[in-house]
């Protein structure tokens, strides 16, 4: 695992990795750390960390580095951003709807495509042609 390009270089290292060819920005446009650690990557790569302890640990990250968690304590992957239009700070409510959206959409779907296969047979016969015949006038 190259935990090296996970890691936020602290002062004395910031001048070694210029020098190198890296993955983080330079000094003046570094970002906060919760969004330069990518916590989700680091869970596909080395496997998930839930616990705030081990996960600082784990990554090297400093004390002061923000880490959103959840209301029970558990850190959240991916980390949420500030933006009220991040699908993970949308409201509980707004996530059920869009859900409830796309179930019975999905339904509907699967129920208007199976309604005409009933038909296929008696409609082949008063019009003594191929089933088959028929499904290709009622199939998109």
């Amino acid at each position: 695992m190259a935990s090296e390009t996970l890691k936020v270089p602290d002062e004395s290292q910031t001048n070694a990795a210029s020098s190198q060819t890296s993955l983080s920005t330079p000094e003046a446009e570094k970002e906060p750390v919760s969004t330069t650690v990518d916590l989700d990557r680091a869970g596909e790569t080395g496997g998930y960390v839930l616990d705030e302890a081990k996960l600082r640990e784990k990554l090297g990250l400093a004390a002061d580095a923000v880490l959103k968690k959840s209301s029970r304590g558990i850190v959240l992957i991916p980390q949420p951003t500030e933006d009220p239009q991040d699908p993970l700070n949308w409201p509980a409510r707004k996530k059920y709807l869009i859900l409830l959206v796309i179930a019975v959409a999905s339904c509907t779907a699967d129920y208007s495509a199976a309604t005409g296969a009933s038909a296929l047979i008696p409609q082949a016969t008063e019009w003594r042609i191929s089933p088959n015949t028929v499904n290709h006038a009622t199939a998109g």
